[in-house]
């Protein structure tokens, strides 16, 4: 090994174990720990060096822990008429607290993971498919097969302008 200039020497030692730290390579060398750390720098700059064998991930994911719910939202059309039908629209969205949360963060960027309860119905898997959909690590989440996945339900009256209460109360 001794042919070849320190800088490749180094090299081949890092190549041997990728976990040597620069004193034991300084040792090995017979250099000081100054100079291997330069023909290191040297390495990484010609990008023959990526960095070191326990450099981890810079970002760790954010954990939410809590509830993933479908919501089911149904507003009447009108004011509500006691005693008849009365039309209404209906819709379903993805929604919990820590779901929200960690579907908002994962639209900000940044690494995302949901722990979870879902069950082993329609709704389960449709919380897991978006929740996937939108970045979000689901693995750690528990499935409840048999169970059925948390629902929050509404009725209420389409608001004109944003004003009045609304609601008339859960279903």
């Amino acid at each position: 090994m001794s042919e070849l200039p320190k800088k490749e020497q180094l090299y081949e030692l890092i190549r041997a174990n990728p976990f040597i730290s620069q004193q034991e390579l300084a040792e090995q060398m017979g250099l000081s720990r100054s100079a291997v750390a330069g023909h290191i720098a040297s390495l990484i700059r010609e990008r023959r060096l990526l960095g070191r064998a326990y450099v981890l991930p810079d970002e760790r994911p954010v954990l939410c822990i809590g509830a993933a719910n479908l919501d089911r939202k149904l507003r009447t059309l009108a004011p509500l008429q006691m005693g008849t039908s009365n039309p209404a629209g209906a819709s379903e969205t993805c929604g919990g607290v820590a779901r929200n949360i960690a579907e908002n963060l994962a639209r900000l960027g940044s690494p995302t993971a949901l722990l979870t309860a879902l069950g082993g119905d329609a709704a389960g898997q449709a919380l897991q498919a978006h929740a996937e959909a939108a970045g979000i690590d689901m693995s750690g989440s528990l499935k409840l097969h048999g169970m059925a996945s948390g629902t929050y339900r509404r009725a209420g009256r389409r608001r004109r302008n944003g004003a009045g209460p609304g609601r008339y109360g859960l279903v």
